[in-house]
């Protein structure tokens, strides 16, 4: 088992600024089109789920998978 510390991870503001992301892990790995991406997300303010459109696939908190229109 792999742990990591979120201190130490790097952030990705949304570009709504309702938010941030850090990447726990990609596959392929270092690859800006991954396959599959795990990460952490904060949410800083309310707003509505925010797809990003060039994935097919995305899932909400819940892990439910939802097709994106």
């Amino acid at each position: 088992m792999e742990y990591f510390d979120m201190r130490k991870m790097s952030v990705n503001l949304w570009r709504n600024a309702a938010g941030e992301t850090r990447e726990i892990c990609t596959f392929p790995p270092a690859k800006r089109d991954f396959y599959w991406r795990a990460s952490i997300a904060s949410i800083a303010a309310n707003g509505e789920f925010f797809f990003v459109s060039r994935y097919g696939k995305d899932s909400d908190v819940a892990g439910r998978r939802r097709d994106v229109p």
